[in-house]
């Protein structure tokens, strides 16, 4: 505040989760955790000693973040061996939990869980080649999905040259 003759008081109206740092002082904050997304109006009132009001009326408009998934430093880059298992580590971030997963991709591969925060994708190579799945996150808030694909080859295995002598 400045101006007025201090002491100053403070009142504010609006969501029961949002509250004043102090009831007076020249300076306050408004603070709080909202229970859902949308706008919240409110109002603040700060009062002089000598009885003179300002009235300050906001709106605060709470938004989910966009979901995302991280994890990808875990994707193989190196080819990997057919007969060496694989696994992927992905986590969720953004949105409302509870998440959900879903997998696409070789039948091999499989989720380690189809909820939580972070899940793993793994399974051991049913053939060669190169292989892509794709892990798609929603949330309980209907943000829009995110999604996380990961290409990786797998080598073939060469029979070993076998010399028969003797015969």
């Amino acid at each position: 505040v400045t101006g007025g003759r201090g002491p100053y008081n403070w009142q504010i109206s609006g969501p029961s989760w949002l509250t004043l740092s102090s009831a007076s002082g020249a300076s306050i904050t408004a603070a709080g955790t909202p229970p859902e997304t949308g706008e919240f109006p409110f109002t603040v009132v700060v009062t002089d000693a000598s009885g003179a009001c300002r009235e300050f009326a906001c709106t605060v408009r709470v938004v989910v973040p966009p979901l995302q998934i991280t994890g990808a430093e875990s994707c193989p880059t190196a080819t990997v061996s057919r007969t060496a298992p694989i696994s992927v580590n992905i986590a969720g971030v953004g949105g409302r939990e509870p998440y959900s997963w879903r997998l696409e991709g070789p039948a091999w591969l499989a989720l380690s869980s189809n909820s939580g925060r972070s899940v793993s994708v793994s399974g051991t190579p049913g053939g060669s080649g190169p292989f892509t799945f794709t892990a798609t996150l929603t949330d309980a808030a209907g943000t829009p999905a995110a999604t996380f694909s990961c290409t990786f080859t797998v080598d073939s295995i060469t029979p070993p040259d076998v010399q028969v002598s003797g015969l």
